[in-house]
């Protein structure tokens, strides 16, 4: 895994690459993410944002739905979407029932009923692998999908040191990564339409298979 430019392929060609890399990595049991203590630090500080008044959330790129569950837990309703089709899905359905609802879609090709706004929207590790031409799209997606003043958290990687801006990454089976300075993501998110309200800082403990950042959770709010 090296830091690189960014992809040589078109965000087409990405797409499938990204869609493969993903699924091979679940059917596999190479999915490191579903495990790693580090992951579910943020949907507890998204709880912590959100407060008393229990959400309609979308979880974009729910996985095996370790965040959802946490959020479920929290008394919260929630959209899981995931261009996989996790074995869990079914437990977790039988197990909460109609306050989960899981849905097979790659994001910016869902396409709700045009009164379907969440509360808040939250991405635990799914827009820091999106193709750079992109960014805007996905933002726009995810701006449509939220009420007017709803919130939304993204978690993205971030340098080790704090004072570095963010670079690409390669990962060995196709997929791209990009670590965000706070200064780099925060202006990203402001230029698309979005408040800025908070981040916190996630760190990582150190692992030999892990790679070398830690990550980035970024509170906004959408601007009507």
């Amino acid at each position: 895994m090296a830091t690189q430019n960014p992809p040589q392929i078109s965000s087409e060609e990405y797409r499938e690459v990204l869609k493969t890399a993903f699924v091979q990595c679940y059917q596999t049991s190479n999915d490191a993410w579903s495990y790693e203590e580090a992951m579910r630090e943020v949907p507890v500080y998204f709880l912590e944002c959100i407060g008393d008044q229990k959400a309609h959330i979308l979880d974009i790129g729910a996985g095996s739905g370790k965040d959802a569950e946490i959020l479920l837990k929290a008394g919260h309703s929630v959209t899981g979407l995931d261009l996989y089709e996790h074995e869990a899905w079914q437990f977790l359905s039988y197990t909460w029932g109609d306050r989960i609802n899981f849905v097979k879609s790659q994001f910016t090709d869902w396409q709700p009923s045009a009164e379907t706004k969440f509360d808040a929207v939250f991405d635990n590790g799914c827009f820091h692998h999106q193709h750079p031409s992109l960014y805007f799209p996905y933002l726009a997606h995810l701006k449509t999908l939220l009420k007017p003043n709803g919130i939304a958290m993204l978690s993205v990687f971030t340098p080790l040191d704090e004072n570095t801006d963010g670079s690409f990454i390669d990962f060995d089976e196709g997929r791209i990564g990009r670590s965000f300075s706070v200064n780099e993501l925060q202006q990203l998110l402001t230029n698309h339409g979005f408040i800025w309200l908070d981040s916190r800082l996630i760190y990582r403990p150190w692992h030999e298979h892990y790679l070398p950042v830690h990550y980035l959770a970024a509170l906004v709010k959408n601007q009507p």
